[in-house]
């Protein structure tokens, strides 16, 4: 019987010698009011097949296809070295774009 106490007070001496530090690293973790974090997907603001030009009943290798003709129309990698710095933002803000929509369809159909 002189265990089952002794455990109970082990127990209780641990909780509250370690209840400082949790409070420490609870603190640490705080997050700022109106962030996102742990979120998994983003808003959804646009249509992700208009976005693609795609039909909503064509199959992923169709979509993909579609994807990937524009992203190598708009890649930031393919615009000319000489490119304003704005045309460069256009193009990586376009792919961002283009990658939202194509994910989204993409978990869409292998969902189904």
């Amino acid at each position: 019987m002189a265990w089952v106490v002794y455990g109970a007070v082990a127990f209780v001496a641990y909780r509250w010698l370690t209840a400082a530090e949790r409070k420490k690293s609870s603190a640490k973790r705080a997050r700022p009011a109106g962030s996102r974090v742990g979120t998994h997907r983003p808003r959804r603001t646009e249509n992700p097949y208009a976005v693609l030009e795609v039909d909503p009943r064509a199959d992923l290798a169709t979509i993909r296809r579609a994807y990937q003709a524009k992203v190598r129309a708009c890649h930031p990698d393919l615009v000319h070295v000489d490119a304003a710095p704005a045309e460069r933002a256009a193009a990586e803000a376009e792919t961002k774009r283009l990658n939202v929509a194509y994910d989204a369809i993409r978990r869409e159909l292998e969902a189904r």
